[in-house]
Protein backbone atom coordinates (compact mmCIF):
# COMPACT_ATOMS: atom_id res chain seq x y z
CA UNK A 1 0.00 0.00 0.00
CA UNK A 2 1.65 3.63 -0.93
CA UNK A 3 1.97 6.10 2.28
CA UNK A 4 -0.37 8.53 2.41
CA UNK A 5 0.47 12.02 1.33
CA UNK A 6 1.72 14.19 4.14
CA UNK A 7 1.62 17.45 2.09
CA UNK A 8 -0.42 20.35 3.89
CA UNK A 9 -4.11 20.78 2.64
CA UNK A 10 -4.63 24.55 1.86
CA UNK A 11 -7.35 25.56 4.68
CA UNK A 12 -7.59 29.39 3.86
CA UNK A 13 -10.93 30.96 4.92
CA UNK A 14 -12.29 27.62 6.04
CA UNK A 15 -15.43 27.48 7.64
CA UNK A 16 -15.98 24.86 9.95
CA UNK A 17 -19.89 25.16 9.87
CA UNK A 18 -19.46 24.23 6.27
CA UNK A 19 -17.60 20.99 7.15
CA UNK A 20 -19.64 19.64 10.39
CA UNK A 21 -23.32 19.87 11.25
CA UNK A 22 -22.97 20.89 15.01
CA UNK A 23 -24.24 23.87 15.71
CA UNK A 24 -24.12 26.09 19.08
CA UNK A 25 -22.53 24.38 22.13
CA UNK A 26 -22.64 20.85 20.44
CA UNK A 27 -19.38 22.17 18.10
CA UNK A 28 -16.62 21.27 19.81
CA UNK A 29 -14.31 22.71 17.49
CA UNK A 30 -13.77 26.56 15.95
CA UNK A 31 -11.14 25.99 13.11
CA UNK A 32 -9.11 23.51 11.93
CA UNK A 33 -5.85 24.25 12.01
CA UNK A 34 -3.93 22.59 9.96
CA UNK A 35 -4.42 19.53 8.08
CA UNK A 36 -2.19 16.63 5.71
CA UNK A 37 -4.36 12.98 4.89
CA UNK A 38 -3.02 11.43 7.96
CA UNK A 39 -2.63 14.57 10.89
CA UNK A 40 -5.32 17.43 11.60
CA UNK A 41 -5.16 20.08 14.85
CA UNK A 42 -7.97 22.00 15.44
CA UNK A 43 -9.00 24.77 18.23
CA UNK A 44 -11.72 25.29 20.48
CA UNK A 45 -12.08 28.15 22.89
CA UNK A 46 -14.91 27.83 25.52
CA UNK A 47 -16.25 31.22 26.91
CA UNK A 48 -18.05 31.32 30.25
CA UNK A 49 -22.07 30.50 30.07
CA UNK A 50 -20.76 27.55 27.55
CA UNK A 51 -23.25 24.60 28.28
CA UNK A 52 -19.94 21.96 28.71
CA UNK A 53 -18.32 24.67 31.11
CA UNK A 54 -18.23 23.72 35.24
CA UNK A 55 -16.01 25.76 37.56
CA UNK A 56 -14.77 27.87 34.88
CA UNK A 57 -12.99 24.12 32.76
CA UNK A 58 -14.84 22.04 30.25
CA UNK A 59 -15.39 18.70 30.90
CA UNK A 60 -12.05 16.70 30.34
CA UNK A 61 -14.10 13.88 29.04
CA UNK A 62 -15.51 16.74 26.10
CA UNK A 63 -11.63 16.02 24.42
CA UNK A 64 -13.26 12.63 23.09
CA UNK A 65 -15.83 14.94 21.62
CA UNK A 66 -13.63 17.06 20.20
CA UNK A 67 -10.88 14.58 18.48
CA UNK A 68 -13.84 13.29 16.96
CA UNK A 69 -15.38 16.55 15.32
CA UNK A 70 -11.55 17.64 14.62
CA UNK A 71 -11.28 13.97 12.24
CA UNK A 72 -14.59 14.92 11.01
CA UNK A 73 -13.15 18.05 9.27
CA UNK A 74 -9.93 16.80 8.65
CA UNK A 75 -12.10 13.98 6.54
CA UNK A 76 -14.04 16.86 4.80
CA UNK A 77 -11.22 18.48 3.69
CA UNK A 78 -9.06 15.75 2.29
CA UNK A 79 -8.95 16.32 -1.78
CA UNK A 80 -11.97 14.86 -3.66
CA UNK A 81 -13.43 13.48 -0.56
CA UNK A 82 -16.94 13.78 0.06
CA UNK A 83 -18.41 12.85 3.73
CA UNK A 84 -22.07 11.84 4.06
CA UNK A 85 -22.02 10.56 7.24
CA UNK A 86 -19.88 9.59 10.17
CA UNK A 87 -19.94 8.56 13.71
CA UNK A 88 -17.85 7.84 16.88
CA UNK A 89 -19.20 4.33 17.60
CA UNK A 90 -16.83 3.76 20.57
CA UNK A 91 -13.59 4.71 22.88
CA UNK A 92 -11.73 1.56 24.66
CA UNK A 93 -9.86 3.15 27.14
CA UNK A 94 -9.14 6.69 27.59
CA UNK A 95 -7.45 8.63 30.55
CA UNK A 96 -7.56 12.17 31.59
CA UNK A 97 -4.92 13.92 33.60
CA UNK A 98 -5.31 17.18 34.80
CA UNK A 99 -3.01 20.25 36.02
Amino acid sequence: MAALPSTPIKLDNCDITELLPHRGDMLMIDRLLSATATVGRGEKTFHAGHAMVCDGKPARSLLIEMMAQTLAALASVQPGVRIRFGMLVGVERATFHAD
